[in-house]
């Protein structure tokens, strides 16, 4: 695809194409290994996604699943995003002895992800 198709698809979701462009990528990764039974607990990633400098300077890590969330979040429909985010905290309520540092959250990633 050419870079200024990339552009014109990645204004849409008010980023730029090099942003974006990683994020899809990310996004179809993890897509992959859940689609064939991978594990996500405790994986380091090899297609990470870029992160803005506001959620690098917050420790991030970008080769974790809490970036592909923190990612997620810009990009989906607000409706789509308010239930996955409120899916995603009775998950984690229901299963209180995982270790959330395993997938790369950070202390205060409730504040980070909420809607």
């Amino acid at each position: 695809m050419k870079n200024e198709d990339k552009s014109k698809i990645a204004k849409v979701f008010h980023t730029d194409y090099h942003y974006f462009e990683s994020w899809i990528e990310n996004f179809a990764y993890i897509r992959n290994i859940c689609a064939h039974y991978g594990r996500l607990y405790g994986a380091k990633l090899t297609k990470s996604p870029k992160l803005y400098k506001e959620y690098l300077k917050k420790n991030i890590s970008n080769n974790t699943i809490f970036a592909t969330l923190v990612n997620l979040k810009i990009v989906s429909e607000e409706e789509n995003y308010k239930k996955f985010y409120h899916d995603l905290t009775e998950l984690i309520a229901r299963y209180e002895n995982i270790e959330l540092r395993h997938v790369g959250f950070i202390e205060n990633w409730k504040e980070l992800l909420k809607p």
